[in-house]
């Protein structure tokens, strides 16, 4: 291969490390570490982060392949560095980061060393489930919305039991009421007038008894 095309090997691979389509994949674990340089050996097949160390990156076997593919041949090195920058413009690092990428690629082939150099920005917006796991519930948020909710839930309780007694005081007047209807149709052969008699009685005494809160039957 001769030295231009060495030469539009070695810028190809400094763009590609650069590119949004190769680092698609790295995109999160790069957000994950320190800003720094991430150094490739395509011979090798590993990455060395300037802060943290080896690194796993899927950009690593997609640029070996492609240099394998390309036609060079007696590549004695072939090192791609990466400087990473999220610092301009400042986001909110949970939600979006802002990477600047500095590529640079050198080949050695032939005796003689081969440079290329790219740049590129990429806008990189994090995975939702990230930011849903980092919020954290407080105290303060549950007592605000817990609160009112058990009060309205206590306030319903005490309604409804409310309502039942006053039925069941109704019905305990309505129940004398008939005893006594009864007991007076007996007595004078008009069973049916003083049933209907003691109902009604029984009713609007019960229903005055419970509007005035006694809610014990007599």
């Amino acid at each position: 291969m001769r030295s231009k095309e060495l030469k539009g090997v070695a810028q190809n691979l400094a763009a590609m490390v650069c590119s949004e389509a190769r680092l698609r994949a790295d995109l999160e674990r790069l957000a994950e570490l320190p800003d720094g340089e991430v150094t490739l050996d395509l011979i090798q097949g590993a990455a060395i982060h300037s802060e943290s160390g080896a690194v796993s990156l899927s950009v690593v076997p997609s640029l070996a392949l492609w240099l394998g593919n390309s036609g060079a041949r007696n590549i004695g090195k072939a090192r791609v560095s990466l400087r990473v920058d999220t610092s301009r413009p400042p986001t909110h690092r949970e939600t979006l980061i802002s990477f600047s990428f500095k590529g640079r690629a050198v080949i050695e082939a032939q005796g003689r060393t081969y440079v290329g150099e790219a740049t590129n920005h990429v806008w990189h917006n994090r995975p939702a489930q990230r930011r849903a796991s980092r919020r954290r519930p407080s105290l303060r948020g549950f007592a605000a919305t817990a609160g009112p909710r058990l009060k309205r839930g206590v306030g319903r309780r005490n309604s409804k039991e409310g309502h039942m007694k006053g039925r069941n005081v109704v019905g305990a007047w309505v129940a004398i009421g008939v005893g006594i209807g009864a007991a007076m149709g007996a007595a004078t052969d008009s069973m049916a007038i003083w049933v209907a008699v003691g109902v009604g009685a029984g009713v609007a005494i019960g229903a005055l008894v419970s509007r005035r809160g006694k809610f014990s039957a007599p």
